[in-house]
């Protein structure tokens, strides 16, 4: 969460229209860890008792459509940073943490479907390799329509060099560029 709110995990300010104050967003807040889903519920809580209008999605990853797949959770800490829909992510191979399936949203068509072109769209992913899906899926489905700035953490050190999906999401960029949408340098600055 970015509004200054003390139960905020992170410390990051995101854009905001001139003249708007956070408070007068509604968030739409998708966690696809199920360790997460106690903290996504009392985060809810604390920002609906402010006045903030909040939608929650708890074990719910974001994906290019609709499925059952298997999340992999990192087993090393609480934090569980390296959980990811993606099998060859390092740190759930590394700790030997569970899998889980998970039932996905499809975030490209939960965009367009719910916000307009009029709406002020801000998008925060740190979603663990997915992003090498999603983001050439976004662009595609010409998500820019609707959405202002995509802040996407990239683990670039996870892959390699020479890995198709680097041109691919270079490219995804341009499109979303060209459409509207700012890509802003972006990486999580955590408070925990």
């Amino acid at each position: 969460m970015f509004l200054g709110h003390p139960n905020a995990t992170e410390s990051f300010v995101f854009p905001k229209p001139e003249g708007m104050e956070y408070r007068d967003a509604e968030l739409f807040l998708f966690e696809a860890n199920p360790n997460f889903n106690k903290e996504l519920v009392d985060l809810k809580q604390a920002l609906t008792n402010d006045g903030i209008k909040v939608n929650i999605y708890p074990s719910t990853p974001v994906w290019i459509d609709s499925v059952s797949m298997p999340f992999f959770i990192d087993a090393s800490n609480h934090h569980a940073a390296g959980s990811s829909l993606d099998p060859t992510h390092p740190d759930p191979i590394k700790t030997g943490g569970k899998t889980v399936n998970l039932t996905t949203v499809a975030i490209s068509q939960f965009l367009l479907k719910n916000f307009l072109p009029d709406d002020f769209v801000v998008v925060k992913m740190d979603i663990e390799l997915a992003e090498y899906a999603i983001v050439p899926h976004m662009a595609d489905m010409d998500v820019s329509s609707v959405m202002d700035y995509l802040f996407v953490e990239w683990h670039h050190w996870l892959i390699k060099g020479d890995d198709p999906r680097i041109a691919a999401v270079n490219h995804a960029a341009d499109v979303l560029k060209a459409g509207g949408t700012q890509l802003p340098q972006y990486n999580t600055v955590s408070k925990r």
